[in-house]
């Protein structure tokens, strides 16, 4: 089932049944896990992608090398934003749509 069809309520179905779905209503997306700050780290509908634009980011090993994000790519890429708490990278659109 696609998470993102609201599905509305109708009386005398059992709890494992499917109702119609008005294809014209907004969708229902689920619930995911949030960190409690989450809403200042990152962007919303409102405020759009967050880009904190700082002087050093934390560096993290991968393989031999020791790698950290780059503020440079916020110049080429408009839809990234940085989340400091995650120390991640995310797609604005796709994550709040």
């Amino acid at each position: 089932m696609n998470p993102c069809v609201r599905i509305k309520p109708q009386e005398g179905l059992e709890n494992n049944s499917v109702a119609e779905v008005d294809p014209g209503d907004p969708p229902v997306l689920p619930d995911v896990q949030k960190l409690p700050s989450e809403s200042i780290d990152i962007g919303d509908i409102n405020t759009g992608p967050i880009r904190p634009n700082l002087q050093t980011y934390p560096k993290n090993v991968f393989g031999k090398q020791n790698r950290a994000f780059s503020s440079t790519l916020f110049d080429g890429f408009p839809w990234l934003e940085y989340s400091i708490q995650r120390d991640a990278v995310f797609f604005y659109p796709c994550r709040v749509f």
